[in-house]
């Protein structure tokens, strides 16, 4: 009888086990920072994604930032995430938050009193760009995007977040933001 109940408790783990394994939520996919100099993962902050919830303190990012110049027009690649329902972003200056090193890069804390040099909605497409109009410096780019359910793709949310170092100067000549066609024409 002792074997029986040792066998059907080892059973029993091993199914478990394999189920764990299988059924295990996964946070929700990256979203991609793309710039003329390179690429930046978005490192996860608080999200629910495939109805579980997961909240951080702050918002990890890469530890080495993305080199971008002043002026340039960056863009963000939800396609991973699915049909986008909402986007939204902060552009935070980096000298003024805490850092804490983490082990998956460094993770931000901003203060109460922090507030965004920088912020807008996003259109709700694959491809979003952001136009860096901010003075050189260190800046943490925080990205919300809740993503709508379909075939290949389940619904949630996502906080994530970039390192970027704002550097002088135009990168190249890229598209010209909305609402700026024509200030540097010449008659």
């Amino acid at each position: 009888m002792r074997w029986v109940l040792v066998l059907l408790l080892l059973a029993t783990l091993v199914v478990l086990g394999a189920f764990g394994r299988a059924g295990s939520p996964k946070p929700p996919p990256n979203i991609t920072l793309l710039s003329f100099a390179g690429v930046q993962q978005g490192g996860s902050g608080t999200y629910c994604w495939q109805s579980v919830c997961v909240d951080m303190v702050g918002v990890v990012f890469a530890s080495q930032p993305l080199v971008v110049a002043a002026g340039e027009v960056v863009r963000l690649d939800f396609s991973k995430l699915g049909r986008l329902a909402h986007a939204e972003y902060q552009l935070y200056r980096y000298e003024r938050a805490v850092n804490q090193l983490g082990v998956r890069g460094e993770q931000l804390i901003l203060p109460v009193e922090q507030s965004a040099v920088k912020q807008g909605t996003l259109p709700r497409e694959p491809i979003a760009s952001i136009w860096l109009d901010v003075p050189p410096g260190r800046y943490v780019l925080t990205v919300f995007a809740t993503a709508g359910a379909d075939s290949h793709h389940a619904r949630g949310d996502t906080t994530q977040g970039f390192n970027l170092e704002v550097g002088p100067g135009a990168a190249t000549a890229g598209p010209v933001p909305p609402g700026r066609r024509g200030e540097n024409c010449r008659p």
